[in-house]
């Protein structure tokens, strides 16, 4: 279910329907997602909340408001947020010295897929914003 709400809240015609048809539910899934976003176990998950926290906070008009205000009711909400980027940072620096090692290694550069940590880290600036 996280993972069709992330989806489905990406694109941003989909974000008022999305806010009308959950109104009532919006502070148990506020809930649910800083609950998640604080599971450091669980890093699919945790992701999954924060582009979902991220998503609808950015919704235009008075429910991106309303949903922004719901948000920061949560006291832990910001320093989760904070303790995320702190683990992105590590993260990212850690990928950094196991990359170097791959150079060191084999003495050539070896292109790793994607790295997503700076799309994280700016969606989670994004929702701190939002707040």
């Amino acid at each position: 279910m996280l993972e069709a709400l992330s989806k489905m809240s990406i694109l941003s015609s989909n974000l008022v329907p999305i806010v009308r048809s959950i109104r009532e539910q919006i502070p148990a899934l506020f809930k649910t997602l800083v609950l998640l976003l604080g599971d450091r176990t669980q890093q699919v998950a945790r992701e999954f909340a924060l582009v979902i926290m991220s998503n609808l906070s950015q919704t235009g008009g008075n429910e991106g408001v309303e949903i922004a205000h719901q948000l920061a009711n949560f006291t832990q909400v910001i320093s989760l947020l904070l303790k995320f980027l702190e683990d992105a940072e590590a993260s990212a620096a850690n990928f950094a010295l196991n990359a170097t090692w791959r150079v060191t290694a084999r003495y050539h550069l070896t292109y790793p897929r994607r790295n997503s940590v700076g799309e994280l880290v700016s969606t989670c600036c994004d929702v701190l914003l939002s707040l």
